[in-house]
């Protein structure tokens, strides 16, 4: 009996991406991996538009399956993928966004290759992206990740990943928010290949170009925090006799310097800081140490101490310790909105390589205060 693949691509009104997405997961899945039998899972939020019909109607040597999740959220998509992966016995997985454009076939040989020659159990891409996207990526995620855990996952929401069956077993039995519903699943779904002990492999796939996300950037990563706060508070830090070394640089900042959304940034950042300073006792209250860094905001990042890593650990703590993470997830996203706009207009003089550095400095702080309490 042949061992079978899926591929998923979770959609919401992607009528014009998806069939170039699905015939380059095809080709993929074709040349590579002819001796299994393959399916590719379209996970749609039931879009208004023509996405379901582009998706049939697109020839295919893969068999097509489509699942309608009723609700919206990339969350519900991919765990309605989950769900289709273990009732078809599916041995291998990965999931590809809808709207990269530079997706290639080689990524599905990439992604796919570790699982299937037992390297691997989850697989995490490494690509080259634009300094002002991936800020909960570079600036949260990622600083969390690697302080908690003590491992280098550079890119650990960054919506292409590929799992095996035992993971998808794993994670199907742990809690699920509504938060993890939406776009917290993807820092959920690292966070449990972590924390559950699986091997992970990072896999290069080169430069990432995708639809513009701007525009979520004031609820994605309330949600993505949220998630990963009360995922991480499941486990135990771990690996914390190792020396702290310098992390190895990654090349994941793009050299391009344009920064299309710099007029639209600036309007938000002075919103973000009013309400930052109006509420800057509110949050003290609920994150002790908050207020230090709205200043340090306040100031433009040019006067007192950046309190970011020791903010991270603080709400780490006391999540952990069963506290609202509801409420720390809603001061840290505020917080860190601010912070984000702060770095992108700060970094336009930087190299890529300085960038990296920077983000690499951070996650290392983070691990310092971490390892003291």
């Amino acid at each position: 009996m042949k061992e079978k693949i899926a591929v998923c691509i979770p959609t919401l009104n992607e009528a014009s991406t998806i069939v170039d997405t699905l015939t380059r997961i095809d080709r993929g899945l074709h040349k590579y991996f002819k001796e299994y039998e393959n399916f590719i899972v379209n996970a749609d939020n039931n879009s208004k538009d023509k996405t379901k019909f582009n998706f049939f109607d697109t020839p295919t040597d893969s068999r097509k399956i489509y699942i309608g999740t009723g609700n919206y959220g990339k969350g519900n998509n991919l765990l309605s993928f989950f769900n289709f992966c273990k009732e078809n016995n599916i041995n291998y997985a990965a999931t590809i966004d809808s709207d990269v454009k530079t997706v290639e076939p080689e990524w599905v040989k990439k992604l796919i290759d570790p699982l299937t020659a037992g390297d691997a159990d989850y697989v995490t891409p490494v690509y080259e992206r634009n300094r002002f996207e991936g800020s909960t990526t570079n600036h949260f995620a990622f600083p969390m990740i690697f302080a908690f855990f003590g491992d280098c996952v550079r890119q650990p929401i960054a919506g292409d990943f590929a799992f095996n069956k035992k993971y998808i077993n794993h994670v199907l039995a742990k809690k699920i928010l509504k938060s993890t519903r939406d776009y917290g699943i993807d820092i959920f779904m690292t966070i449990h290949a972590l924390g559950g002990g699986f091997s992970i492999k990072e896999v290069n796939l080169g430069k990432k170009i995708h639809s513009p996300s701007f525009t979520k950037i004031e609820f994605m990563p309330q949600q993505v925090i949220e998630s990963g706060l009360e995922a991480i508070s499941q486990y135990e830090p771990r690996n914390y006799n190792h020396k702290i070394v310098k992390i190895k640089t990654k090349r994941c900042i793009h050299p391009s310097r344009k920064f299309s959304h710099a007029e639209k940034a600036k309007k938000l950042l002075n919103g973000c800081l009013k309400n930052l300073e109006l509420n800057q006792q509110r949050f003290e209250k609920i994150i002790p140490g908050s207020q230090a860094e709205i200043n340090y905001l306040l100031n433009f990042g040019n006067a007192g101490n950046d309190s970011w890593p020791f903010l991270l650990c603080k709400a780490i703590d006391q999540t952990r310790k069963k506290s609202n993470y509801k409420a720390i997830s809603l001061v840290l996203a505020q917080i860190s909105l601010a912070r984000t706009i702060i770095i992108w207009l700060k970094s336009r003089k930087l190299s890529a390589n300085e960038v990296e550095n920077e983000i690499a400095r951070q996650a290392i702080s983070t691990r310092r205060y971490i390892r003291s309490h």
